[in-house]
C-alpha cells in the first residue's frame, strides 16, 4: 500500500499476443462416419476428400471405372465401378460384367456393409436412389443399428419418390433426406452436403436446395 501511496510500486505489462497465433472462425466437431457417395457427379471428388479428412471411412460407386486411380490413391477410398469393366474390389468383380445394374449395386452395397456393418451417410444421384435406398431400408430392417447420430441422405436431383414411400424410408432408416438440385459447382456443393451432415444439423430435414 506504502508503494502505491508514493507511486512507486512497479507496473507489470503483459505482451500482446500476435493475431496470427490466435484461432479465428467457428470450429465444429465432426465424428468420423461411413460415408456411401454412389454418383458420377464431379463434386463427388471434392466431397469424398472432405470426409477422408475427417477420419470417416468412404465409398465411391461410380458409372466411371476411369476415376478409379484417383479416387484409391487419394486416402484409401473404397472404389466400385458401374460401366461393365472389372476392377471391382476382390470378389465383387467376379461375374459381374454380365449383371444388370440393380444386381451389380447390390453386390457392391453388400460388400460394403458387411466391411463397415453399416452406413451412416448416404449421397446418391436420382437415378440410382430407387435402386440403393430400399437396399439399405432392407438391411436397417434386419439389423436395426440405429445411434444417437441421425442418418443422412442427401439426393442429387429432383426425386420421384411418393410421399408415403419418402415416409416409409424416414422411419425404417431413421434418417433424413435432403435434396440438392445444381449446376457444377463443385466447391458449393461439397460444403452444402457437408454442412447438412454436420452433428445437430438433422432438423434440416425434406428440403430441396439450389445451388
Amino acid at each position: 500500500m506504502e508503494e502505491l501511496r508514493n507511486g512507486t510500486a512497479q507496473r507489470r505489462y503483459h505482451a500482446a499476443g500476435t493475431a496470427g497465433s490466435r484461432r479465428t472462425g467457428l470450429q465444429f466437431p465432426f465424428p468420423p462416419k461411413r460415408v456411401l457417395l454412389a454418383s458420377s457427379n464431379p463434386w463427388v471428388y471434392e466431397i469424398a476428400k472432405l470426409f477422408v479428412r475427417s477420419g470417416s471411412k468412404v465409398a465411391v460407386i461410380s458409372d466411371d471405372s476411369g476415376q478409379r486411380e484417383r479416387f484409391s490413391t487419394d486416402g484409401g477410398i473404397r472404389f466400385y465401378s458401374l460401366d461393365g469393366k472389372s476392377d471391382l474390389p476382390g470378389r465383387v468383380a467376379e461375374g459381374t460384367d454380365s449383371q444388370i445394374p440393380g444386381q451389380r449395386i447390390e453386390r457392391m452395397f453388400n460388400d460394403i456393409v458387411k466391411a463397415w456393418r453399416d452406413i451412416d451417410i448416404l449421397m446418391v444421384d436420382i437415378e440410382k436412389a430407387p435402386l440403393i435406398l430400399p437396399l439399405w431400408k432392407r438391411h436397417r430392417e434386419c439389423f436395426p443399428y440405429v445411434s444417437d447420430y441421425v442418418c443422412r441422405i442427401i439426393i442429387f436431383g429432383e426425386t420421384g419418390f411418393s410421399e408415403d414411400e419418402l415416409d416409409d424410408i424416414h422411419l425404417s432408416l431413421h434418417a433424413t433426406i435432403n435434396k440438392i438440385v445444381s449446376a457444377d459447382y463443385a466447391e458449393d456443393i461439397s460444403a452444402l452436403a457437408t454442412m447438412l451432415c454436420l452433428p445437430g444439423n438433422s432438423i434440416v430435414d425434406g428440403m430441396t436446395f439450389e445451388v
